[in-house]
């Protein structure tokens, strides 16, 4: 049953696997990755740069990457599919675990129409085309729902916590959130001795968490409060320092992308304003907590983005599921769509091994501005060893790192060989440019 969703999202992600190019995020993370299974233990543990250290945010994510691509870079090189695989990984395990769940609560029927909802979600399958963090914590706080709810033994208790703490890894502080939620969703539902496990599971959260913090803290007292609790956080939620959108910023991202799943969503939701679902209490009340409280804390924040609302989604398309199943015209849950959907997923690989082998342009190519950067790489790959950066761009530095292995620190213009960033930065007359455009390489490789 469950395997239909998967390979939905499977053939999605094979169209066009190879194409593209690491923009902004993805670049710099990749080169992080990469970067943390080059040197020292320590440039695994603190994600130590050439020439600074990152603590933005936590490791986990990077270190899950960054596995990956020390096994499979040196094999293939620096593909695009394998920036991209463990992200199509996560989004698996996340669809699972969450499918599991609306199994355990709801039934096989709701469960399959969810995962495929899901699957099929524009803004769920394209961020595993990226390296997303936001995936990264989905699939760990939806792990964790599920071991809570498909079980009650110690074990479930200590994966779920193990989820839970691998979460507090990923973003600043941001898997509190669904931590919270599921407490006020145990409450609501008066389930007592839910409520001990989950203080439980928090402990084991906070004990696989916190040694990395507190690391941080005695290694980097003031930079790293500063940066992760400060920049990362306090200043994403109250402050225009990363960007601001409007209150209806997610409302509006929801009504312009998650079709066609918003109809039936939308239809669930008018049935439950009616008084509909009473079977289904324990599912509505975890869809209304999970989607309204991630909402909420999102939106409450001044720095939103559509990457943010991956946490969002599973749970809309749960109630759109029970509409079609529970509410729905006979017409539709008793129509032959059942024996569809058991062709779907293969279909759905056939039709994606197709594109990826007819190669049909679905990601926009290499940028110009990239091309003589790259092909430099590959003419000189010792030189790339050598090259130093000015003024730093950390994202372009981390794209770097991921075509070459190593992330350049930052440099001058007297450098032997020194990547300028800034296109309108006066040069010496005598200087020699190796590359125009947005990048100017002033040296001799």
């Amino acid at each position: 049953m469950h395997a239909t969703p998967v390979l939905v999202l499977l053939g999605l992600w094979l169209a066009g696997v190879n194409q593209g190019f690491p923009h902004v995020d993805s670049g710099l993370y990749a080169g992080l990755s990469r970067h943390a299974y080059s040197g020292s233990i320590w440039d695994w543990w603190l994600l130590a740069g050439p020439d600074q250290d990152y603590f933005n945010k936590p490791p986990m994510a990077f270190w899950i990457h960054g596995a990956f691509f020390a096994v499979l870079v040196p094999l293939f090189g620096p593909e695009m599919w394998i920036l991209r695989l463990p992200s199509l990984l996560l989004a698996m395990v996340a669809l699972l675990a969450f499918t599991d769940t609306v199994r355990q609560v709801s039934g096989a029927r709701v469960a399959l129409i969810a995962g495929l909802a899901i699957a099929t979600t524009i803004e769920f399958f394209r961020y595993t085309k990226a390296i997303s963090l936001d995936m990264t914590l989905a699939a760990f706080v939806l792990v964790g729902l599920w071991a809570m709810i498909r079980s009650t033994s110690k074990r479930a208790t200590v994966l779920a916590g193990v989820a839970f703490g691998a979460a507090l890894l990923t973003k600043p502080m941001l898997a509190l959130l669904p931590m919270g939620l599921f407490f006020i969703w145990l409450v609501w539902d008066k389930r007592r001795c839910g409520l001990k496990r989950a203080i439980a599971a928090t402990v084991v959260a906070f004990a696989v968490a916190v040694p990395w913090h507190v690391a941080m803290i005695v290694s980097f007292p003031g930079a790293f409060l500063d940066e992760y609790f400060g920049s990362q956080a306090v200043a994403r939620i109250a402050t225009a320092k990363h960007g601001a959108e409007p209150w209806y910023y997610y409302p509006k991202e929801i009504a312009e992308f998650y079709w066609p799943w918003m109809v039936p969503m939308g239809l669930g939701f008018i049935v439950l304003l009616m008084g509909g679902f009473k079977r289904d209490r324990r599912a509505i009340l975890l869809i209304a907590i999970f989607s309204l409280g991630w909402l909420l804390a999102l939106s409450i924040s001044t720095d939103k983005a559509s990457r943010y609302a991956v946490q969002v989604y599973p749970f809309m398309g749960w109630l759109a599921a029970l509409w079609l199943i529970r509410s729905a015209p006979v017409w539709i849950r008793r129509g032959g769509g059942r024996r569809i959907i058991g062709y779907l997923g293969p279909a759905g690989v056939m039709v994606g091994l197709a594109l990826l082998v007819t190669d049909v342009r679905i990601h926009k190519p290499v940028p110009d501005e990239w091309l003589p950067l790259l092909d430099l790489a590959v003419v000189a790959p010792d030189a790339m060893q050598e090259l130093e950066m000015y003024p730093k761009d950390p994202a372009a530095a981390g794209t770097i790192g991921w075509y070459t292995g190593r992330v350049p620190p930052a440099g001058s213009l007297s450098s032997d060989l020194v990547l300028i960033t800034d296109e309108d930065q006066h040069l010496p007359e005598d200087a020699a440019v190796i590359t125009t455009g947005r990048f100017q390489i002033v040296g001799s490789p």
